[in-house]
């Protein structure tokens, strides 16, 4: 259910550390499982990995959504601007000392390629 950035509840964003994965694939099939909509940083627009329109950020898109989910973003000011609204950040990256924690709500230091499968399974069990 791709939805605009604007309607969704829960935006999942795509950053540098999911090149990890080999391609946004698994980014899109957490924002499918859990119903919301994705987005992503400057350098993966800038990479044709994410659309120039679900750009979030500092010269991209604002929101606001309940939940915004950052997967392997630093999370550099002007990437963390465009989801300062959000009521709950959930931020996933390998580097103990990355911003992104400094704005999250919860943080989960670790490898995508471990953590990201189990988010996913958790949001499909919330469908059922």
């Amino acid at each position: 259910c791709e939805l605009p950035l604007a309607d969704a509840a829960l935006v999942v964003a795509a950053g540098g550390g999911v090149y990890s994965l080999g391609g946004v694939e698994p980014v899109r099939a957490l924002a499918d499982a859990a119903c919301g909509a994705m987005c992503g940083t400057r350098p993966m627009v800038d990479k044709g990995l994410i659309a120039q329109d679900r750009m979030i950020g500092q010269s991209g898109k604002i929101v606001s959504p309940k939940l915004f989910i950052s997967l392997g973003a630093s999370g550099a000011m002007h990437f963390t601007t465009g989801f300062e609204r959000a009521k709950f950040v959930l931020a996933v990256d390998q580097n103990p000392k990355a911003p992104i924690f400094d704005v999250a709500d919860v943080g989960i230091v670790g490898d995508l390629r471990e953590v990201l499968p189990c988010l996913i399974e958790e949001f499909k069990k919330l469908k059922t």
